[in-house]
This record gives C-alpha cells, sequence and structure tokens, in this order.
C-alpha cells in the first residue's frame, strides 16, 4: 500500500484545526470563558499531532514523483513550508501547555508568534500543494 496517496486526505484535518485553535484562543481571550480555553488546547494539540501523518504521506508521495521546471520549485516550496508549518505547530502546542492558565505578557507573545506561524505556514504550504494538483496558474484568474 502506498500511504502517500492519503496525503490528500489527512492533509484537511491540521489545517482546520490550526484556524480553529487560534479563533478558540482568540475569543478565550476576548471573553475568558473556559470553553473557548479548552477547545483551543484540544484543537492545537490534535492539530499538531494530525500533522505528524500529513508530513509523512507528503514525504513520501513526494519520493515516488518526478517533478521537473517549475513544479520542482513549487514542490520544495510545498515540503519546507509544510515542514516549517510541523515544527511551529510542535512548538505552539509546547508553549501553550506549559503555560495553560497563565495570561503572562511572554506566554501570549510567544505563543502569539507560534500559532501565528502555524498559521501561515499552514496556508502557504496549502498554496502550494494546490499548485501541485491543480495547475501552477490556478488561483491566477480570481480577481
Amino acid at each position: 500500500m502506498n500511504i502517500g496517496k492519503l496525503h490528500v486526505l489527512v492533509i484537511h484535518f491540521p489545517i482546520a484545526l490550526a484556524f480553529c485553535a487560534l479563533l478558540a484562543d482568540f475569543l478565550w481571550l476576548a471573553t475568558r470563558k473556559d470553553k473557548f480555553r479548552y477547545a483551543g488546547i484540544y484543537c492545537l494539540v490534535l492539530g499538531t499531532i494530525s500533522a505528524l501523518p500529513a508530513v509523512v504521506t507528503g514525504l513520501v508521495v513526494a519520493s515516488g514523483q518526478e517533478f521537473v521546471g517549475d513544479y520542482l520549485s513549487i514542490l520544495a516550496a510545498h515540503k519546507y513550508w509544510g515542514i516549517a508549518c510541523f515544527i511551529a505547530a510542535v512548538l505552539a502546542a509546547i508553549v501553550r501547555l506549559s503555560c495553560r492558565n497563565e495570561l503572562k505578557k511572554w506566554w501570549l507573545v510567544v505563543y502569539g508568534i507560534l500559532a501565528l506561524a502555524f498559521v501561515i505556514s499552514a496556508a502557504q504550504a496549502g498554496h502550494y500543494g494546490g499548485m501541485l494538483v491543480h495547475g501552477k496558474n490556478f488561483m491566477s484568474n480570481i480577481f
């Protein structure tokens, strides 16, 4: 069985959870309601855990295909943004779990930067992944 074919299926879960974690944490900071705090923690941890199969299946599918020309550089960008996304997710989860109930300024700054890096790198990796699947000009005629 080629687990690389599962990449398209497993990739959407960590992306959605990254955005949900960030939204829940913003709602927690705005309302101070514990349900948002717990939702943010759970989404971040589940998103981080589910990002590992996304990275592994992505590396498997990339190693089994030949890319040439522009698609070789698009693949490289997709790969490095995906790995950066996973690293940012792990670091954000570590900071978030180690400072669960504290609202110290340093915690907010460090976690905010890491969570934003998680979301931005997920969006970038997704963009380059879309270019690999749908063609390099698939977003060019939107506006």
